[in-house]
């Protein structure tokens, strides 16, 4: 079965979406050192990319700036972390206003 083709806008209209909804700049995303900010905001990113796009883990870590394995264990972290967390549950629901699936 072929993949489908992700055009680079699309990738980033994503990120974009992401990004403004958690008051962030699409850099700070991409950022290869996140310092200060919440590195939810990178992982709620590539969770969007991975499931929307069908992108491959080394596809969607390319677009963050990391890499598949980064990519794994933040979406590991972020599914822990969500059902304990009123912060990231309403961050999964601004994500989910904007017609991505959980």
């Amino acid at each position: 079965m072929k993949k489908p083709v992700i055009e680079p806008r699309e990738r980033e209209k994503i990120i974009k979406d992401v990004a403004s909804c958690f008051d962030v700049s699409p850099r700070h995303i991409k950022a290869k050192n996140r310092g200060v900010y919440d590195v939810s905001d990178a992982r709620f990113a590539v969770y969007a990319l991975l499931y929307a796009t069908g992108m491959s883990l080394q596809e969607v870590g390319r677009q963050v700036g990391r890499n598949h394995g980064s990519v794994i264990n933040g979406l590991h972290k972020l599914r822990l972390r969500i059902p304990v967390e009123k912060k990231l549950r309403y961050k999964t629901d601004k994500l989910k206003s904007l017609g991505y699936k959980w």
